[in-house]
């Protein structure tokens, strides 16, 4: 049991259904299923072997040939080809000749593994597009550069038992099926042809052919600098035994995290970037008093690196997954009290919902109610302001897609205390005194009206003075399974172009969700709301791995990174409040995707704040049956955030593990503070700081926006 769990529970029910609701911000319904394979680095491990010799121009073939020649040509005399691949249905560039064919069809382990839609084995990437190469191709009158290709690929194939696959117009890479050594060989062999191609071809002189050796503009190239980079610091690791260095800083060890540990975690990683870049010794010892130290030529460096350990320190504590979870309550008004606490079961959830029933508050006690009502709204702010706090304060969360979010939702319970065996109840004290219990498991069910069309809210939002014009987006959500017990999830957002009236792409990004809920869950804040039931409040942060398909340690990576450029979206006429159905447009067939969430929400400024409420509507889509364009549930929910939160922690993307983050962590970075300002006076700091006025003042616009809510869905429920 984690550090933030509670005790003994086996006096609480149980009422989640396994794997959790269809809505949530934190995304906890996309994980438990696989997408990137594991132990994929020996894929890559380089085997002996040259590539075949490609025959120098104009030298004909060594052995005696009779070869009928196709039309003249004015650039070579002699038919040629790249050694060892003579035997083929046309000559080299597609000139044609009457040499032996081979037609026999691809066969072997590497095409089936290729036809059950296994991951590669490797890849070739090239310099330039499949379709630039193709436009470089001689051919003649009565052939085609697809067809000379395509020949050339079989022959490859056949000559090195791999399997070799047609890549798309638009990608540089070919994607390759076989055992390890098979795969190296055809590698080499797609490599010799690339050369012939590149130096013979139509367009060889093409500027596209050449910049995979520029470097900065100058002949050098990448592969000798990144030589000289090696050779600078082998020689660095040399001298650096022998070295008098000039300055010496030590540092106490604290008890967490272990030096063993933390050695074993990133000698050989970050701090052998360190010692590569700067002429540095770093010693750690073990026995008391435990301690590192840091040797340099200069004060600076001295300080520079022993503050990179110290945030690698921090980071190792952190990424044990501190999660802060808390839950509080909002007494209702006296008018609205009941003594009593009953409990519903969701049909399509099956958590349980609370619902107040019993005596009303006496009248002799409405004064007292109300003093307690407020101390109760006290302590609910100092509840939130620590947790909140406390989460900015140690986030830490390098290449991590991070976002904070309030969410608007009806709240259902997962966990909660059993009533006693004598009733079906609990009191209103005893209801109360539960929530806080860390035992306790809530759930967002989204906004939900008992009767009429939820999709009227936009509407009945609109006409209230308190939000300001609404624009729709709409995002796309493709799940992928893996096989490392983590989700490969594509998001997509569009919004219609102003001068085109079509959906243009605003947002793409790749994120990967494990199995370890920790891992992404930072905060969340439940404030169950016993006057709005319908309309409670979360508040949640997270943080999700950003993932780059690119990135070919990973089988897949290259085929993802396809489907991404074949997605596209037909927007309803009617935007958000259109009938729900399929209008994402994707390649099909591919046994990995699991499911699709087309999002569409409509965002509004809110008063005269810089805060944006977002009215979501999601649709979900299950991809592993039979695929219907109707979705399998959908959810609504209201959000409101500050755009310059997302600015902010953006920084964590581009993070590498041990460096800080540039702005203040903690509640002064996200919340101006008018302190020593006076009334009427400017914020300190604020600038261009489109951030909340105060933490009790962005409570209080969360407050009214949930009453703004809950009077529209009460709208709703009148008028249906």
């Amino acid at each position: 049991m984690s550090d933030h769990e509670g005790g003994d529970i086996g006096d609480w029910e149980d009422a989640s259904l396994p794997g959790g609701t269809d809505f949530s911000f934190r995304g906890t319904d996309s994980i438990n299923h696989e997408v990137l394979p594991r132990n994929l680095s020996t894929l890559f491990e380089d085997t002996p072997g040259e590539p075949t010799q490609r025959r120098i121009q104009g030298h004909p073939y060594s052995r005696t040939l009779k070869v009928k020649r196709g039309p003249p040509t004015s650039y070579r005399s002699e038919i040629q080809a790249i050694h060892g691949l003579v035997h083929r249905s046309s000559g080299i560039q597609g000139r044609k000749a009457t040499v032996p064919a081979i037609t026999q069809p691809l066969t072997g382990a590497a095409y089936e593994s290729f036809e059950r839609n296994e991951e590669p084995t490797a890849d070739f990437v090239m310099s330039v597009t499949w379709k630039m190469l193709l436009s470089n191709i001689r051919i003649d009158n009565w052939s085609t550069s697809e067809k000379d290709a395509r020949s050339q690929l079989d022959d490859i194939c056949r000559k090195t038992g791999a399997y070799i696959s047609t890549p798309d117009s638009e990608t540089t890479t070919v994607l390759i099926w076989g055992l390890q050594d098979q795969a190296e060989a055809a590698k080499k062999e797609l490599a010799a042809w690339f050369d012939h191609i590149r130096e013979t071809g139509v367009r060889r002189s093409h500027p596209r052919w050449h910049k995979e050796k520029a470097y900065d503009g100058r002949t050098a190239s990448r592969i000798d600098q990144k030589v000289r980079e090696k050779e600078m610091q082998s020689a660095l690791r040399r001298i650096e035994p022998d070295v008098d260095y000039d300055f010496e800083l030590y540092f106490q060890w604290p008890e967490e995290p272990k030096i063993i540990e933390f050695v074993d975690k990133y000698d050989k990683t970050d701090l052998e970037e360190i010692r590569s870049q700067v002429l540095c010794k770093i010693e750690f010892e073990e026995r008391a008093p435990a301690h590192y130290k840091v040797s340099a030529q200069s004060e600076a460096n001295v300080k520079a690196i022993s503050l990179r350990i110290n945030y690698l320190m921090m980071a190792m504590v952190k990424q044990k997954g501190e999660f802060i979870r808390c839950s509080r309550f909002k007494l209702p008004p006296a008018s609205q009290y009941r003594n009593r606490v009953g409990w519903e079961k969701d049909p399509s959830t099956s958590l349980s919902l609370p619902t107040l029933h019993g005596e009303p508050l006496p009248s002799d006690e409405t004064d007292n109610w109300a003093k307690l009502r407020a101390s109760e709204e006290v302590k609910n702010r100092t509840v939130l302001r620590d947790a909140i706090s406390k989460c900015l304060s140690s986030l830490y969360a390098p290449t991590k897609h991070v976002r904070m979010r309030v969410t608007f939702a009806e709240l259902g319970f997962e966990r909660y205390q059993r009533p006693p065996p004598d009733r079906d109840y609990l009191t209103v004290n005893e209801f109360c005194a539960m929530i806080p219990h860390q035992n306790v498991r809530l759930s967002p069910l989204g906004l939900r009206a008992r009767q009429g069309d939820l999709a009227d809210l936009a509407d009945v939002l609109s006409m209230m003075p308190e939000f300001g014009p609404g624009k729709t987006y709409y995002t796309l959500h493709f799940d992928f399974n893996s096989r490392n017990e983590s989700t490969l999830r594509l998001e997509v957002e569009f919004e219609i172009g102003i001068m085109t009236g079509e959906p243009e792409i605003i947002a793409t990004r790749w994120l990967e969700f494990s199995s370890d809920a920790n891992e992404y869950e930072m905060l969340e804040a439940n404030m169950l709301d016993l006057r709005h039931l319908k309309c409670s409040y979360q508040i949640h942060i997270g943080g999700t791995k950003l993932f780059e398909p690119e990135n070919t340690k990973f089988g897949v990576g290259k085929q993802m990174y396809s489907f991404k450029d074949k997605v596209r979206f037909d927007p309803p006429a009617g935007g958000i409040k259109a009938p729900p159905k399929r209008r994402a447009v994707y390649p099909i067939g591919n046994r990995d995707l699991r499911k699709v969430e087309e999002i569409t929400s409509v965002r509004y400024s809110f008063r005269a704040t810089d805060g944006v409420f977002e009215l979501q509507r999601k649709d979900i889509y299950d991809e592993q049956g039979v695929t219907s364009s109707t979705p399998v549930s959908s959810v609504w929910a209201g959000k409101y955030y500050y755009p310059e939160w997302d600015t902010l922690m953006d920084d964590f993307a581009n993070l590498r593990p041990g460096e800080p983050v540039k702005w203040t962590m903690g509640l002064s970075g996200f919340f101006l503070d008018r302190k020593g300002a006076g009334t009427g006076g400017a914020w300190p700091g604020g600038g261009n700081r489109r951030l909340p006025k105060g933490f009790r003042t962005w409570l209080k616009e969360i407050e009214e926006i949930q009453a703004l809510l809950a009077e529209g869905i009460e709208r709703i429920e009148a008028s249906g």
